[in-house]
């Protein structure tokens, strides 16, 4: 019985080695959530493939590598060369080309994201999309099967693409049976389906004399982030936005009264830091008295910044009863009461804000702790009054000090 013998396609961006210069030519296909790779050995005469040749192979080429028997190979990997080494010896000259599937991709990226009652395809179609960037459909089939699994909440700070995939993958279910597998298809596709529920119609029993498997998971090392101490404000001057009613410098006050009865001024007699502190006043009785500031554009994300400082000082006429609310972008509000001596001495006042401790608010369901843009101080008297109330040394506080540095060559490469 004659067998045809095997056969090879090969193509790095614009070059097609004819089958006459492989000299070898390995392809190890990636299992369950792991990544192909090939290594590739050709005849480099008269310096075909080198630097400066019409037909020079480059690191970060993309190709596709067909290999089986008959006139049409298969397409089996759609790949990256990721590493270009010339061999010599007094009467040869080779190239070795070596790399990985486009599934590497999923091994460049972290992900700083927080995901809420989300299902797990839709967390996978949105990794894939927005850090990943593969197909993952086929002819208007979507690769990206439904899971039967919502996440009430996953949270990621830097975290690799491939762990948060790895863990969907692990714990999603389908009509109770957990566990799914996902891969890089030989058309550099995405796939990601239930356990076993793909079938090969090719069988290899009693046809495989010598196998071997090998594990090559690795990232570029080519990014570096350093946090420090968790000592960072906002503004970075502590006193900034009590020096001014204009924080924006826009020519539009963004220390307004909250109610009709009041007034806001800069108050450079009364302060605690700096020139100045804001003070609100009023002159006609009223049940409470209302400060606002507009933080437009000056958008605090609590979650980074967990600490609200602030120093705050009453006249006598008020009670001890203060209350604070802080609204984000979409008009939602959190609010909370606290206590401060109406005894004309200033008081720091430090609240945790932020998810982490949401628990110490009332807010709206929906209410977005990254886009905080106004904040309000309420003064109760204890009837009706008149009276003053100062704010100074306001400021967001707490997040980390960070750092990235990143070589974007290597990536790319």
């Amino acid at each position: 019985m004659s067998v045809e013998i095997p056969k090879c396609a090969i193509v790095f961006g614009g070059v097609t080695p004819p089958q006459g210069d492989v000299l070898d030519l390995r392809v190890h296909l990636g299992g369950t959530k792991e990544v192909s790779s090939f290594e590739c050995v050709l005849q480099n005469w008269d310096k075909k493939y080198s630097p400066g040749s019409a037909n020079e192979i480059k690191e970060g080429m993309d190709g596709h590598i067909d290999i089986g028997r008959g006139t049409n190979v298969p397409q089996i990997i759609t790949c990256r060369v990721e590493k270009v080494e010339y061999l010599s010896s007094p009467t040869a000259n080779y190239v070795r080309v070596s790399g990985r599937c486009w599934g590497e991709r999923i091994f460049r990226r972290v992900v700083t994201k927080t995901y809420e009652n989300k299902k797990g395809e839709e967390i996978v179609k949105d990794i894939i999309d927005s850090y990943v960037g593969l197909s993952h459909t086929r002819d208007g089939v979507e690769l990206i099967e439904n899971t039967d699994t919502t996440y009430t909440k996953l949270e990621y700070e830097n975290t690799p693409v491939f762990d948060i995939l790895k863990f969907i993958a692990e714990t999603a279910d389908k009509q109770g049976v957990i566990g799914y597998d996902f891969r890089v298809a030989p058309d550099g596709k995405f796939e990601f389906f239930p356990k076993n529920s793909k079938t090969s119609p090719v069988s290899l029993s009693e046809k495989i004399e010598v196998s071997s498997y090998r594990k090559d998971i690795h990232r570029v090392r080519n990014k570096i982030i350093v946090y420090g101490a968790a000592e960072k404000t906002k503004p970075e001057d502590k006193d900034a936005w009590t020096e001014t009613l204009d924080i924006d410098d826009d020519g539009v006050n963004d220390w307004v009264s909250g109610t009709g009865t009041g007034t806001v001024s800069l108050d450079s007699s009364i302060k605690i830091l700096g020139s100045y502190s804001i003070k609100h006043s009023n002159s006609t009785a009223d049940y409470y008295s209302t400060l606002l500031l507009y933080l437009s554009n000056n958008i605090v994300n609590c979650n980074k910044y967990p600490i609200l400082q602030f120093q705050i000082r009453k006249t006598t006429s008020f009670s001890d009863t203060c209350y604070i609310a802080i609204q984000d972008a979409w008009g939602n509000w959190a609010h909370r009461w606290f206590n401060v001596p109406a005894d004309e001495k200033w008081h720091i006042i430090q609240i945790g804000v932020g998810k982490k401790n949401a628990d110490n608010w009332q807010y709206d369901g929906d209410f977005d702790w990254s886009q905080i843009n106004e904040i309000r101080w309420d003064c109760h008297f204890p009837g009706t009054g008149t009276g003053s109330f100062w704010i100074d040394n306001l400021f967001s506080g707490g997040r980390r000090w960070e750092a990235t540095q990143e070589e974007t060559g290597s990536p790319n490469n």
